[in-house]
């Protein structure tokens, strides 16, 4: 995935599900990202991911333009959630980019 140095950017979650019982699962509580750096160090920590109304299993966080990113370095997008009486653990590669005017 990619993040956009120096603006808002939005993590998302998508058809979190119960495999067992083939239903999405709409309620988790918490669901929640943190990143860390390449070195483990956390940047971001665990920040709550709403669910998008609507949505088949959906959950989205907004990662503000303050954070502080280093352009081109690699970052881990670490992403929980309990729900339905089961644990969800999974984590996403990130790169950071400088945005020019025709991305």
């Amino acid at each position: 995935m990619i993040l956009y140095d120096e603006n808002d950017n939005l993590i998302e979650l998508q058809e979190l599900k119960n495999v067992a019982t083939d239903s999405f699962v709409n309620d988790a509580s918490p669901v929640t990202v943190t990143i860390v750096d390449a070195d483990g160090g956390e940047v971001l920590a665990a920040t709550a991911m709403a669910y998008v109304a609507a949505s088949d299993g959906k959950y989205r966080a907004t990662i503000q333009d303050t954070l502080a990113f280093t352009v081109g370095l690699q970052y881990t997008a670490q992403i929980a959630a309990t729900g339905d009486g089961l644990q969800f653990y999974a984590e996403e590669p990130l790169t950071v980019v400088a945005r020019t005017a025709v991305q």
